[in-house]
C-alpha cells in the first residue's frame, strides 16, 4: 500500500488517467456507432482503450512471474480492540500458539512526524497538497471510483512496480500491494495525512525500553531507509536491518531473509522457554 501524500496524488493522477482511457474508447465506439467517424480503426482503438480500461491489470501482470508463495489475506487467531486515551481503537491480531512469546509487529503510515520529513520538506514548498488532501475528503467517492479504474486498468500496477518495489516482485505481491491503495477510504487517508503534517513523537522513541527491529528497504522511495536509521539512533534497544534488493514492499519483497532475521532476533530476545503472553501482530 502507497502511503499519502504521494498515494493521493498519484491515484488523482491514475484516476484521470482512467477516466481518459474509458472515456476515450467509450467515445470512440459511440462516434463509429453513429457514424461520426468512419473506419475500422476508430472501432479498433475504440475496443483497445475500453478492454483496456478493465482488463489492463492482467496485461501488467502477465510480466511478472508468479510466485511459489504469492501473499493473501489470513485469519487471525484472535483479536482484541484497545482503547486509547485519544478515544480512537487500536486494533490488534493474535496469531500463534497462546503461551508462546509476544512479538509485535507494525508496519504502519509512519511511526511519527519525524518519519515523513523529506516528503513534508519536499511537498510543503507545493501549496497544491494541503488543499488536495481536503477535495478528497470532499470527492472521497470519485476518488474511490477513480481508485479502482487504476486498478482494473493496470495503471496502478505500473506505478506499484517503480514507486514500491526493487524489481524482483512476483505477480501476486504486486497485484496484492496496489490493491491496497482503492481497499482504503480516500477521505480517511486524507485526514491521516493531515493530521500526520502536525504529529511528531520523536521522544516517545527514548520511552521504549524493549527490543526493537527496524527493518526498511534499501530503495525504499516513500519512507527512505534514513528514516530506520533516525529511529534506531533513538530507541533505547533498536537494531536496523537493511533489506536488498527490496523497495517500499520489502515485507513482500524479501520475505523469506525477513522472516529469518526476524526468528533470529526472536530467539535472541525470548529464547524458548515459555512465556505467558502469546504472540501478536499489530
Amino acid at each position: 500500500m502507497f502511503f499519502a501524500p504521494f498515494a493521493l496524488l498519484f491515484t488523482w493522477l491514475i484516476g484521470l488517467l482512467s477516466l481518459a482511457v474509458v472515456g476515450g474508447g467509450l467515445y470512440l465506439l459511440w462516434a463509429r456507432y453513429f457514424g461520426v467517424l468512419v473506419g475500422s480503426g476508430y472501432l479498433a482503438a475504440g475496443l483497445l482503450l475500453t478492454l483496456w480500461s478493465v482488463a489492463g491489470r492482467w496485461i501488467v501482470l502477465l510480466f511478472h512471474p508468479a510466485g511459489p508463495d504469492e501473499p493473501h489475506t489470513l485469519e487471525p487467531d484472535a483479536f482484541v480492540l484497545l482503547e486509547r486515551p485519544d478515544g480512537t481503537t487500536l486494533y490488534v491480531e493474535k496469531y500463534g500458539p497462546p503461551d508462546a512469546p509476544a512479538i509485535t509487529l507494525t508496519h504502519g503510515a509512519g511511526a511519527n512526524r519525524t518519519s515523513w520529513y523529506y516528503v513534508i520538506r519536499h511537498l510543503s514548498q507545493n501549496p497544491v497538497v494541503e488543499p488536495l488532501l481536503h477535495l478528497t475528503v470532499w470527492l472521497a467517492p470519485a476518488v474511490w471510483l477513480m481508485s479502482w479504474l487504476g486498478y482494473f486498468n493496470g495503471s496502478s500496477h505500473l506505478v506499484g512496480m517503480m514507486a514500491g518495489f526493487a524489481g524482483t516482485q512476483t505477480r501476486g505481491q504486486l497485484d496484492l500491494a496496489v490493491r491496497y491503495n482503492p481497499l482504503a477510504w480516500p477521505a480517511v487517508r486524507a485526514h491521516e495525512t493531515l493530521a500526520m503534517f502536525s504529529y511528531d513523537a520523536t521522544e516517545v522513541l527514548g520511552s521504549i525500553t524493549v527490543p526493537a527491529l527496524v527493518f526498511t528497504g534499501h530503495l525504499d522511495r516513500l519512507i527512505v531507509p534514513q528514516t530506520g536509521r533516525f529511529m534506531v539512533d533513538r530507541l533505547l534497544n533498536g537494531v536496523l536491518v537493511q533489506l536488498k534488493p527490496a523497495g517500499h514492499m520489502a515485507v513482500f519483497e524479501r520475505n523469506q531473509r525477513l522472516v529469518e532475521l526476524l526468528s533470529a532476533f526472536a530467539e535472541k530476545v525470548v529464547p524458548h522457554g515459555g512465556s505467558e503472553h502469546g504472540s501478536s501482530r499489530d
